[in-house]
């Protein structure tokens, strides 16, 4: 057991595009779901959004592309739009949106082909609504199980 989570099954579900709910798997997964005042301000700096995108960066599945979502409007330094910011030297992209949730859901139903995504969420209104639109979903712990660290 690393980090809490369980241990990684042997391979990740089949996907092309993995959406994560960023701030969702990381109070979830990797802040272990405390709501002391002290953990519920950490979940919201740089420094723990940095702490997933590492985590998720060593995701197992070399081939597939993932963006890990975070609710808030604010550029990202050297994104160009303000919106999107590559992880360095990852395949990992950080979005930042008004509201990850609606994202999320939004880019399900805009693909033409939502059966090559998987969504990690804890959310289950979320995880209704993308599962509703195609997209197959997958627990926070689960997923990061299959992240090396």
């Amino acid at each position: 057991m690393r980090d809490g989570l369980s241990p990684a099954p042997d391979d990740p579900p089949a996907a092309e595009l993995w959406l994560v709910d960023g701030y969702n798997a990381l109070h979830a997964a990797l802040l272990g779901g405390s709501q002391s005042q002290e953990r519920r301000q950490a979940w919201w700096q740089a420094e723990q959004r940095q702490r997933l995108i590492d985590r998720v960066s060593s995701f197992r599945d070399r081939a597939a592309s993932i963006h890990i979502v975070f609710d808030g409007s604010r550029p990202v330094v050297g994104s160009g739009d303000g919106e999107h910011e590559d992880a360095a030297g990852t395949r990992v992209a950080v979005v930042f949106a008004p509201s990850a949730d609606d994202w999320l859901v939004a880019a399900v139903r805009g693909d033409q082909r939502p059966e090559r995504i998987a969504v990690v969420t804890g959310d289950r209104q979320v995880a209704g609504r993308c599962r509703h639109a195609g997209a197959a979903v997958i627990g926070p712990r689960t997923f990061l199980a299959y992240c090396e660290g």
